[in-house]
């Protein structure tokens, strides 16, 4: 939440805000007509329809546009503007400022992104598909026996409609992302395979401490993985 005076009209530093706003997670409100120095108590808005307007029109200004939906509220009978602002839908994200900045909340303070960050953001418009790339020298004969045999147990009772209706062991971790990558030979594991169902993953990523023994249900983490 941003709670500004708005006395002397829109301040430049809500500009920062709205954006910060935009890429958080579920948003935020913005409040019009309230003085944080005199421990938030109301002032008086000369023009508050001209307020929302400008408001609005900050809105417009963002790259995307700023989701938005304003209320009028009063705060110990004077009236103050309330402003949701949406998140940024985040194929989008970033939200850009006018000036091409982004910026994000921590605390009870707006950030610039760093371009790491940003990049961050960008990565995170698609579905990621690394955990799908092929794990050079990989064979099937890495692959847990058991881990094997509770996923295909659990994808067969849970969908057998679905991905559960192929009877052939190889065909369903095929058709499961767990063998079999495009980019690879037919029976290399994925990344998502090995480290899911993998006897010992650490034998190719010596630095990773991952496990499936470590972690508390290995045939849910199987199951998410190869989703």
């Amino acid at each position: 939440m941003e709670v500004k005076s708005g006395a002397g009209g829109l301040p430049d530093s809500l500009t920062r805000s709205m954006s910060a706003l935009a890429n958080t997670p579920g948003g935020g409100i913005v409040i019009l007509g309230l003085d944080e120095a005199t421990d938030f108590m109301p002032v008086a808005l000369p023009d508050p329809q001209a307020l929302k307007q400008a408001l609005a029109n900050r809105a417009r200004s963002f790259t995307p546009p700023v989701g938005m939906e304003i209320h009028d509220a009063e705060v110990a009978g004077q009236p103050v503007i309330v402003a949701e602002i949406a998140e940024c839908p985040p194929a989008m994200k970033p939200c850009l400022t006018p000036q091409g900045k982004a910026f994000v909340r921590s605390y009870d303070g707006d950030f610039e992104l760093s371009e790491l960050e940003r990049t961050g953001f960008r990565v995170n418009r698609t579905h990621p598909a690394f955990d799908r790339q092929a794990v050079p020298g990989t064979t099937m004969a890495e692959l847990d026996d058991e881990l094997v045999a509770d996923f295909l147990q659990t994808v067969r009772e849970r969908d057998p409609r679905g991905l559960g209706r192929y009877a052939s062991d190889n065909e369903l971790l095929r058709r499961a992302g767990v063998i079999g990558p495009a980019d690879g030979k037919p029976d290399e594991l994925t990344l998502a395979g090995l480290l899911a169902l993998g006897e010992y993953p650490q034998q190719h990523f010596p630095r990773w401490a991952i496990s499936a023994a470590s972690m508390p249900n290995p045939v849910g983490a199987a199951v998410r993985a190869v989703a």
